[in-house]
């Protein structure tokens, strides 16, 4: 398994995804999409090249997105409704994961990972 980190972006970022969760859906869905990031991630760790894990040269070379619906299937409990959420990562020269940003996947990537 290789280790996942999360650079300050990302960190950022999931905080504000769980607080607008919280405020829009509530106390609960608020854990529920807590516990699939969580998922998701150990999946990352668990195989960077599972279902749902995509290059994206077009936008950096070298980075790839993960689309956390995929993670979804994985997790016990009541679900999360519609998860609308991308990792955006790297594998560095360490072989660990790097998770630069999380999206939501109307956003344009391109301006969360100016250089």
């Amino acid at each position: 398994m290789r280790t996942v980190r999360l650079a300050p972006g990302a960190i950022a970022d999931i905080r504000r995804i769980l607080l607008r969760s919280k405020a829009e859906f509530g106390a609960g869905a608020g854990t529920r999409y807590k516990v699939l990031l969580a998922q998701a991630l150990q999946d990352l760790g668990e195989d960077a090249q599972r279902v749902g894990v995509r290059a994206i040269p077009d936008v950096r070379p070298g980075y790839f997105v993960y689309h956390v619906k995929f993670s979804k299937p994985r997790v016990t409990g009541r679900p999360v409704g519609r998860p609308r959420h991308l990792l955006v990562f790297s594998i560095d020269s360490s072989d660990a994961i790097l998770v630069a940003a999380v999206v939501h996947e109307r956003e344009m990537l391109e301006r969360h990972l100016e250089s």
